[in-house]
């Protein structure tokens, strides 16, 4: 995101780094983006921007969430339909517990909401593709920042004296 922040403000490089990894948070460098971009940019370009920050914000969801999370072990009693055991599976997940505990209630069930689980709970396959999601979405953001063509700012006109 560096490059495009860069390419966006069309200033020296060094200032656009000291900009972007000063205390900003992530949400206000994305927020500068998209202003900048709404003003520098053409529409196709601009949408283009859009989207990409938002595929980014959801990304920087899950990043927290599994940074922040901690590693549970899921045991699941696979049962015969009589009621018997026949087995037991285990398998390691990353878990972020959300604050609110009728969420909790809501993932866990009866009946589990597979949906909110997922937003929560993270299998290795599943933090391997995240990974490879956030690959691909640097990669996406590299190649626009490369191809983006800055317009004039168009500046504010007041509206009258006062």
């Amino acid at each position: 995101m560096l490059s495009t922040f860069e390419r966006l403000l069309d200033s020296n490089p060094t200032a656009a780094q000291i900009i972007f990894h000063s205390s900003a948070s992530a949400a206000t460098i994305r927020e500068i983006m998209t202003s900048i971009g709404r003003n520098r940019l053409n529409k196709k370009a601009f949408d283009k921007l859009d989207k990409l920050l938002s595929r980014v914000k959801t990304q920087a969801t899950f990043r927290n969430r599994i940074v922040h999370g901690t590693w549970m072990m899921v045991i699941k009693v696979h049962r015969h339909k009589n009621g018997t055991e026949v087995k037991r599976t285990n398998k390691w997940v990353r878990w972020y517990q959300p604050s609110d505990p009728e969420m909790v209630r809501k993932m866990m069930g009866p009946p589990k909401n597979t949906k909110l689980l997922a937003d929560y709970q993270f299998e290795i396959s599943r933090l391997n593709q995240l990974a490879a999601a956030a690959f691909d979405l640097g990669r996406e953001i590299q190649v626009f920042s490369e191809c983006i063509k800055l317009e004039p700012y168009n500046e504010a006109q007041p509206i009258g004296r006062i």
